[in-house]
């Protein structure tokens, strides 16, 4: 059997623009930025989320979907 892996986040500009949207300077880098830069954001962000937060947050989810399954 094969197990597919299944998605559970992106990065877009958007993401960025909603996050910086009073910073005049930011916005005007965020639409600068080359999808080589974009994908460095999205790396350093997949992997902060994974040092920190990914392990604590799936287990914590999927005990609450086995405790009303």
């Amino acid at each position: 059997m094969k197990e597919d892996f299944f998605v559970i986040t992106r990065l877009h500009k958007d993401d960025l623009r909603k996050l910086f949207k009073d910073n005049k300077k930011a916005l005007e880098v965020i639409d600068e930025l080359d999808e080589g830069e974009m994908q460095y954001i999205a790396d350093k962000l997949a992997n902060d989320y994974l040092e920190q937060l990914y392990w604590d947050s799936l287990k914590t989810i999927f005990e609450e979907f086995l405790e009303g399954r």
